[in-house]
This record gives structure tokens, C-alpha cells and sequence, in this order.
């Protein structure tokens, strides 16, 4: 059984998993942005899940809904820790720190829209748990597109039998394994990010597991194979997992 659900927001930002300080964002959320959104949904506790939704237990797509350019904006960043909030720092005036980074919109629409697919491997309890939630619209914890300012909200929750189908054209994300398939023509505008995949959890430290490369059209247009590949076929899209 495979769910999915239409994940909407304002604006958006991912950072980049190589680094601290860098501004940039993905254009659409790395497999463990995805999975803590659905951990959040469910309540589970931060880096609880990691082993839960490994790759080996829950296969993983997204498709972007609709055309994403990226804009250059400033936060100001205040400090609130109870140490930096006394009277003399008050009427000296609270530190604010501007900080540059790359935000997500959409074009030519009022949200940016995202489509998730899960396909739980050996746990159907966790599955059937979170389809109620979907379902009834209540989050345990609000969603929001990588950074809290950017909160946003879950649509059209539906399931699907797993069907299998030929063809050369993809409307997810597409795994560097089949980077040699991939037709780009002049006309396309295709992005290449590398992303973690998997983290593991070692004591109260977090490692990177896996991490591949994924091939993506910010526009929202399907991408063209050379030639056709088994796919999963849902409706009338085709994806592949991020794996």
C-alpha cells in the first residue's frame, strides 16, 4: 500500500547538509527533512525515528508540485537566552544578527506545493497510524518547510495500490542511478544536489549513513528518460524512491 499527501507552504529553505553557515537551499526537501515531517506529524520524539524510517523500513518520493525560484532574503536573528535578557542588556538594546539566505517561492502561485510518497515496508501499525492523522487533519506537531518561520499545511491525503509500470517519462525526483537515462535537452532545467539519505544514531550523536545524488526540474515539468525503466506508477504520475 503506498500513501501519499500534498504538502503546501509560502515559502521554504533546506539547507545543505555540507555545511553550517551556507545560505543556499535544495530545491525540494532532503529523504530525512521528509521523514522528520513525518515523525512530527506522529509526535515522535527528535532522532527517535532515524531506524524507523531507515530506507530499509520506508521507501520515500517527492514530486514538486509547482514552479520554485529561489530569492535572496535577510532574518534577523535576536538572543533569547535567559542570560542575554537582563534589564542592562534590555535598555542597552537587544543584539539582533542579519543573516542572508536563499528562500524558496513559488511562481506564478500562492503556495509552493509538494507531493510525498510513502510505502511502509513491516509496519503497519505506524502506517494505519499516521493515515488517520492524514486523514483528519491532525498533525501532532505543525509542519513546516525546513525552517519553523515557514509552516505549512497538508492536503488530499490518499492510498494506492503498488503498481509497477515501463516508461520514459518521471514526475519525482530521480536517484543518481539513473543518470545515464536521463534525456537533457537544451529546453530543460535540471538540478543535481547531493542529500543525505540516512542517518544513524550513535548515543546522543547523529552520523550520516548514506547519502546519493538526485536529479530534479524546479519547474515542475516531468523529466524524459532515453529509454523506458520500471517504475512505480501512481494515477497517472511515475516516480522512483529516494534510496
Amino acid at each position: 500500500m503506498l500513501i501519499s499527501f500534498e504538502i503546501k507552504g509560502k515559502f521554504a529553505h533546506f539547507r545543505p547538509f555540507y555545511t553550517n553557515a551556507s545560505s543556499l537551499s535544495y530545491y525540494f526537501p532532503p529523504r530525512t527533512t521528509i521523514i522528520g515531517i513525518i515523525a512530527g506529524i506522529l509526535g515522535m520524539e527528535r532522532d527517535s525515528y532515524y531506524e524507523i524510517f531507515s530506507s530499509e523500513n520506508l521507501d520515500v518520493s517527492i514530486e514538486i508540485l509547482t514552479p520554485i525560484k529561489k530569492s535572496i532574503f535577510t532574518i534577523k536573528y535576536y538572543r533569547t537566552k535567559e542570560a542575554d535578557l537582563s534589564i542592562e542588556k534590555f535598555l542597552r538594546g537587544v543584539e539582533d544578527y542579519p543573516t542572508s539566505i536563499e528562500v524558496l517561492m513559488p511562481i506564478n502561485h500562492d503556495f509552493i506545493s509538494y507531493r510525498i510518497y510513502l510505502k511502509f515496508k513491516n509496519n503497519s501499525k505506524i502506517e494505519e497510524e499516521l493515515w488517520k492523522i492524514l486523514e483528519s487533519n491532525k498533525v501532532k506537531y505543525a509542519p513546516y518547510l525546513g525552517i519553523s518561520e515557514f509552516l505549512a499545511f497538508i492536503e488530499n491525503p490518499k492510498k494506492f495500490e503498488e503498481k509497477q509500470e515501463e516508461t520514459n517519462i518521471i514526475h519525482s525526483v530521480i536517484p543518481y542511478d539513473y543518470y545515464d537515462y536521463v534525456l537533457n535537452n537544451d529546453n530543460d532545467f535540471l538540478i543535481l544536489d547531493k542529500m543525505v539519505v540516512d542517518f544513524i544514531r550513535e548515543g546522543n550523536i547523529r552520523k550520516i549513513k548514506k547519502t546519493n545524488d538526485f536529479i530534479v526540474n524546479p519547474l515542475a515539468k516531468p523529466i524524459k528518460l532515453k529509454q523506458k525503466i520500471l517504475a512505480i506508477k501512481v494515477e497517472d504520475r511515475f516516480i522512483l524512491w529516494m534510496r
